[in-house]
């Protein structure tokens, strides 16, 4: 996509903030045209998320200036960036689930009759349904939000940021955040309609291949400054990350060796409400891949492993034991540890200090007697800490305050803390940086060559071809081909006619 509008929507010129004396971003420029879809990617903690803040009136700024159709703006709470017509839409979906669709549009909004104080239903059902036509939501206004997929709530978030009146631009934070293709393909085309109407789009994302597929420019940022700002049609990925991080990207991926040995988990037609007749093995030493859409299993299948869902039907059988019951507790002492999908609702408790959240699977490795050894525990935090690179003010910091990247790698730190004899990661680089990300592959890698066994669910091609040993496509509930990973072009074609369609390409 290009933009052929050179009129300037947004300048922000000379922006620094510091936090307790440290500078978080040092003297950014930052352009965004009219009717531009502009990305700005770089690493955790490289500054995107607080130059967005002070752009949105969360945080101020402490020098610098922000100009609006040419027009210097004073933005100084998130009430004013709305009034100027700048929304954003957040990563975290935050819909109420019982309320319906119309409802959860116009939350906290006046919509009465006048006079009566009663609510007008026949008017804001009319207004929803003019949005919902807008974002692409095919349903009834009705419809209660516990009832829609994950693109529809997206889709219902977007719609929320377009009954801002005076809507001129969109912060978009990982947008496309566990969608498969087909529903990010979908979201794009409702994007491109932003485009038209001349509404002006910063996209944050650290999926790149999207952002080479959406936007007209990418600004990057490291360390709290701008290192460039390109025409995305004039640069490439390897570009783009020798620039992020300084590392292209095929060195993401470890050059793996592995070393194969017995199985160690067998999973005979597991079946349930989601998943039909579920059959592979994995040895010890092998990474062995996931793959599929939205909706096809990935993670009711992980999480019948570790015993979160039940299953009907069929056996798990650890080192030859069949297990005739499961749950999280039992799983964690048999050696088998889960790395969730969603980090923040199911792996860390975010107001415990990082310390804690770290120790958490296993505490009785140092307690004595129901005393905790607050020495040990302290001394392994920090061997955690320094292992994983996790950038934090130290051990008591609240695990809320450290970045996305940085809080999966407490979840990693935690599953290390049980030393597993086998993980189960369930997308376990989900909005997390091209730099986090090749530290999480390095580690799984280094897992592996202990004699670890590993499975990976993924939705991303990518991370299923660069660094599983065998991949298995799910289809609806049903693992319908175990693909031997070769890293050819004819192996990804294969593996997406499964995963898409349920069937080999010819």
């Amino acid at each position: 996509m290009e933009s052929t509008s050179l009129a300037l929507k947004i300048e922000m010129k000379g922006i620094s903030k510091a936090f307790s004396g440290t500078e978080v971003l040092k003297a950014i420029d930052f352009e965004l045209k009219e009717g531009e879809f502009h990305a700005l990617v770089g690493e955790n903690g490289a500054g995107k998320s607080t130059l967005l803040k002070i752009l949105c009136g969360a945080y101020s700024l402490d020098q610098g200036e922000i100009y609006l159709n040419g027009q210097n703006v004073l933005i100084d709470s998130p009430a004013k960036a709305q009034q100027l017509g700048i929304s954003i839409v957040h990563q975290d979906i935050n819909l109420v689930p019982y309320l319906s669709i119309a409802e959860n549009l116009f939350l906290g909004q006046k919509f009465s009759k006048k006079m009566l104080g009663m609510m007008d239903w026949k008017n804001l059902h009319r207004k929803s349904k003019e949005i919902c036509h807008m974002v692409g939501l095919n349903r009834k206004v009705t419809t209660e939000v516990r009832e829609l997929t994950f693109f529809e709530k997206r889709l219902l978030t977007i719609g929320q940021a377009l009954l801002n009146p005076n809507m001129q631009v969109m912060i978009l934070d990982e947008p496309t955040a566990s969608m498969d293709k087909y529903a990010k393909d979908q979201l794009f085309r409702v994007l491109t309609n932003l485009k038209e109407n001349k509404i002006s789009v910063i996209y944050v994302s650290h999926r790149l291949n999207e952002v080479f597929e959406i936007t007209d420019r990418i600004t990057v940022l490291r360390n709290g400054e701008k290192i460039k700002t390109v025409r995305t049609a004039e640069t490439s990925t390897d570009q783009l990350v020798s620039m992020m991080i300084g590392q292209k990207l095929r060195e993401q991926y470890p050059d793996r060796k592995p070393n194969i040995g017995t199985a160690i988990l067998q999973i005979k037609r597991l079946s349930n409400s989601v998943l039909s007749n579920v059959s592979f093995t994995l040895h010890q030493g092998e990474i062995f891949g996931i793959f599929g859409t939205t909706g096809s299993g990935k993670t009711e299948l992980i999480r019948s492993i570790y015993g979160v869902d039940s299953y009907e039907q069929g056996e798990i059988i650890l080192e030859d034991r069949v297990i005739k019951s499961i749950n999280p507790k039992k799983a964690i002492k048999k050696g088998i540890f889960l790395v969730p999908e969603d980090r923040r609702e199911q792996g860390l408790i975010l107001n415990m200090a990082l310390k804690e959240n770290l120790l958490l699977a296993n505490f009785d490795k140092h307690t004595r007697s129901y005393l905790i050894n607050h020495k040990i525990e302290s001394k392994e935090a920090k061997g955690l800490i320094k292992r994983l690179k996790i950038k934090t003010a130290g051990i008591k910091q609240k695990v809320v305050y450290l970045s996305g990247g940085n809080q999966q790698k407490v979840v990693l730190g935690k599953g290390l803390y049980t030393d597993s004899k086998l993980y189960l990661f369930d997308e376990p680089t989900k909005g997390v940086d091209v730099g986090a990300k090749a530290e999480i592959y390095k580690l799984m890698d280094q897992l592996a060559a202990q004699g670890t066994g590993i499975i990976l669910a993924t939705s991303e091609l990518n991370e299923a071809i660069g660094l599983c040993d065998r991949i298995g496509v799910l289809y609806h509930g049903e693992l319908i081909a175990i693909v031997p990973n070769d890293q050819s072009n004819q192996t990804e074609e294969k593996i997406l006619a499964l995963a898409l369609a349920g069937e080999n390409i010819a």
